[in-house]
């Protein structure tokens, strides 16, 4: 245990003085560490806000860019499903092509291809023509309402007349058509040919009846053959074919309704 100094010593002042500069030193060090101290803490305080703020920038940029990636992701997905979603429709090419079915008479067909497949898509004409399409639309009957002729036209352009040009009797007396439709004016001699399958196409005509009663009856080409075929007991005085269904060809006969197949025969 130090003993204080005497104030009778000597070195009173001496030692005061340095006892003075011991507590001055000591205090001064206390001093310097309690600033040093608050000085460091304030520097890591402002180096861990400074951190933190980094972070928080850089998370907020790196979460920018993430949210426009996944933006640029899901837009091309979008983009991508909407093109998806978008149906291409095959490109449709047409040809028109012009035959001539007599010296009166020219007609245009028009062809059209579609994913490859060609087919008959309609007829036009400058004169009185109405005609029929397959249901394979691969030929087309054309009927001339002046002069009653029928022609058959296919895929290869190819234009053939399937006119019956003569009525043969059975007691073999020879009927030109010529000299028929001008005894008799309103004499039908060929009317509304309609396919009843892509080789067989059904019509009303006078005969077998040469005369103006006016009754009409079924008749049957065989396109293969040109072959014309009658069946006189369907008959009437207003025909008119519609739609093919899983029964034959519809024909409507004076309001009835009945279904004939490709030899003429009828399914009611």
């Amino acid at each position: 245990m130090r003993r204080k100094p005497s104030m009778f010593s000597r070195n009173y002042r001496n030692q005061l003085r340095k006892r003075r500069l011991r507590y001055a030193t000591v205090i001064s060090v206390i001093v310097v560490l309690l600033l040093v101290g608050l000085f460091s803490g304030k520097i890591m305080g402002g180096v861990s806000n400074i951190k933190a703020s980094l972070t928080t920038i850089f998370s907020k940029e790196t979460s920018k860019d993430k949210s426009k990636t996944e933006n640029v992701e899901e837009n091309n997905i979008n983009e991508n499903s909407s093109n998806a979603d978008v149906e291409v429709k095959p490109a449709v090419e047409e040809e028109q092509v012009s035959l001539t079915l007599n010296e009166n008479q020219n007609i245009t067909i028009i062809y059209k291809t579609n994913n490859d497949k060609k087919e008959i898509k309609e007829v036009k004409g400058s004169g009185n023509i109405s005609y029929n399409i397959s249901p394979s639309k691969e030929k087309v009957v054309i009927l001339d309402n002046t002069t009653q002729d029928m022609y058959i036209a296919d895929l290869n352009k190819t234009l053939t007349n399937l006119s019956k040009t003569e009525y043969i009797s059975t007691k073999k007396e020879v009927f030109k058509k010529e000299t028929v439709m001008k005894q008799f004016k309103n004499y039908v001699w060929a009317e509304k040919p309609t396919f009843i399958d892509d080789t067989h196409i059904a019509y009303s005509s006078n005969l077998p009846w040469i005369n103006d009663s006016g009754t009409k009856y079924l008749w049957i080409i065989d396109t293969t053959t040109g072959q014309h075929k009658s069946n006189t007991k369907v008959k009437g005085s207003n025909f008119q074919f519609a739609d093919v269904n899983t029964k034959g060809l519809t024909l409507i006969i004076d309001n009835t309704t009945m279904y004939i197949d490709n030899s003429g025969n009828v399914v009611m």
